[in-house]
């Protein structure tokens, strides 16, 4: 079985896939819409900011993209407004909170995020939780084999430490930096991390590594102390938020919070979240259909004396019925959390 971060690292590809392969096949007027949930929203928000900063002659860009939509995604921005409402959750995703670098995706990308899911509505500062995933997603979890995920866990762990080495010795800055130990084990926790090879062969030759211990041991025995107090004092102060997740609802109705986005009953008199993206995508399809039959515009600059341009009269293409766009609100099955599971 996969562990998460290839699951992560498969979706990303296998997207990346099917637009080129649907702009190769339906032409170049092709739109796409985007939804993902939950990890689909992890792999929705790598995609996303990498298309914001795609060459503009791929065969796909950011021109062909309508809208994105992630649903309960890990990686929420804090306090962005909630698909379809003015305002939003005023936390952010589990696994980081900070504003994304969409680029010229920006105006497209929204969020829908329920209360107390923690997966997007998580509190911040829950360092030490966010280091335990980034371990468990490099993990092939089963119990039928257990001695493959001690083998993993070990195998992860000395990765990540590695690569933490790698990561402080390339930042001759880092010992008067804010950045903590544990922080530094969180970023290279994500196996999209990547390592410039040729840094961390000038930084981890021998004699690199020795200038930079006899300057701990020498004149900069201060500033390693003085990092070594800030680091205990971090600790406590990243890790704060753990608190508000074992004391506060999350534990009690968070899992269920990240299920019902799906929920809908049409008679309840409720527009769940699912409906509300059954008719985003469907205007959106709509607004699309309307441009490409808009009349094309009239240069005013043209003399009206012009000749007029005779134009053959075109074929009309079939109407395949996979091109009938559905109304706003169509009722969709009613689902229960049983439904859901099986």
């Amino acid at each position: 079985m996969p562990t998460y971060q290839e699951s992560i690292a498969d979706g990303i590809a296998s997207t990346n896939r099917l637009m080129d392969e649907y702009k190769t096949k339906c032409g170049e007027k092709t739109k796409f819409a985007l939804l993902g949930y939950s990890v689909g929203g992890e792999i929705l928000d790598r995609v996303t900011m990498e298309l914001g900063h795609r060459d503009p002659n791929a065969l796909v860009t950011s021109d062909d993209v309508v809208g994105v939509v992630t649903v309960g995604s890990p990686y929420r921005p804090a306090g962005v407004p909630n698909f379809g409402d003015e305002v939003g959750q005023s936390l952010g995703g589990f696994m980081d909170q900070s504003p994304r670098d969409y680029g010229s995706m920006t105006d497209k990308v929204t969020w829908s995020c329920r209360p107390y899911d923690l997966a997007c509505d998580s509190p911040d500062k829950i360092e030490l939780l966010q280091l335990a995933l980034g371990v468990l997603g490099q993990m092939r979890l089963t119990l039928l084999n257990p001695v493959q995920t001690v083998s993993d866990f070990g195998r992860t762990v000395a990765s990540i430490a590695t690569r933490a080495i790698i990561d402080i010795a390339t930042n001759k800055s880092w010992l008067e930096s804010d950045e903590t130990l544990l922080q530094v084990l969180v970023k290279v926790s994500d196996r999209q991390y990547q390592v410039d090879d040729a840094k961390a062969a000038a930084a981890l030759s021998p004699d690199q590594l020795l200038a930079d211990l006899n300057w701990a041991l020498g004149p900069g025995a201060e500033t390693v102390k003085a990092k070594l107090r800030a680091e205990g004092e971090g600790l406590v102060e990243n890790n704060k938020g753990i608190v508000d997740v074992v004391l506060g609802p999350y534990l009690a109705i968070g899992f269920l919070q990240h299920l019902s986005y799906w929920y809908n009953d049409p008679n309840d008199g409720v527009e769940w979240e699912s409906e509300k993206m059954v008719a985003w995508v469907t205007d959106l399809a709509r607004t699309e259909r309307e441009k490409k039959n808009a009349p094309p515009a009239v240069d005013p600059a043209t003399p009206e004396t012009q000749a007029p341009q005779t134009q053959l009269p075109e074929t009309p293409a079939p109407a395949p019925e996979s091109r009938v766009l559905p109304e706003p609100g169509t009722q969709t099955r009613v689902s229960d959390l049983g439904a859901f599971l099986e």
